[in-house]
């Protein structure tokens, strides 16, 4: 794990969840949720299935190194305010050090995962509700040769949607989901009479999955969504 910076916006305020945004000294970004005060199932501090639009620019200093971050209100998803509450911490991870240092909620038992103790963000006026609105279309071409037959140029396109219906509701539209983006899967081999736990990898149901995610043990799992859309 690299120097970080990690922004945590609690645009509710329900000290419950809140969104991420984390950059390193290259300016590598990296984003997502917090929900329930539980982390990623990778032990990291976030669930990064939740990928929202932002900008961030790094540079390295004789001193140091200095980040600047654009966070849009759109991203957030919140409702309109004339006295804005969000909850706000930072977290700043120095990996000479192994040192890990935070605004608020800095106890050993707490960290930035701690939703509840993060601290408070006031003082913003009449920003108007930020509504969460994406639109990401796709196309897909390819050439098909194969001796004796006619070539083959099949055109495949489809388009996501997301929308913010309210501050804690959103509406996720796809229509003819592309999954060629996905990480293949690495698996092994396997000379037992039991299925081999495959993690899920599609974006579309990676997004929000910490809802689902209750700890029974190991790696059991109430809800797979891995059993949706795809062939045996």
């Amino acid at each position: 794990m690299d120097d970080h910076f990690e922004i945590l916006i609690d645009s509710n305020h329900d000290r419950r969840g809140a969104y991420v945004f984390e950059v390193n000294a290259l300016g590598t970004q990296n984003d997502g949720l917090i929900v329930e005060e539980q982390g990623g199932t990778d032990r990291g501090d976030f669930d990064p299935g939740w990928d929202g639009v932002w900008t961030s620019e790094a540079r390295i200093t004789p001193d140091g190194w200095t980040a600047t971050i654009e966070i849009p209100f759109t991203t957030l998803n919140f409702n309109h305010s004339s006295d804005v509450v969000w909850g706000l911490n930072l977290k700043r991870f120095i990996r000479r050090k192994n040192e890990e240092d935070l605004w608020s909620a800095y106890r050993r038992t707490f960290g930035i995962t701690k939703v509840s103790e993060a601290g408070e963000l006031r003082g913003i006026q009449d920003i108007g509700s930020g509504r969460l609105f994406t639109v990401k279309p796709y196309g897909l071409a390819r050439y098909d040769k194969q001796t004796g037959q006619d070539s083959k140029f099949p055109l495949t396109a489809g388009v996501d949607i997301k929308y913010g219906l309210t501050s804690n509701l959103v509406l996720n539209l796809t229509g003819n989901t592309d999954f060629a983006d996905t990480e293949v899967d690495l698996e092994p081999f396997n000379l037992t009479p039991f299925k081999v736990f495959i993690p899920e990898k599609r974006q579309f149901f990676l997004e929000n999955a910490g809802i689902f995610n209750f700890d029974i043990g190991d790696q059991d799992q109430l809800f797979f969504s891995r059993q949706i859309g795809l062939i045996q």
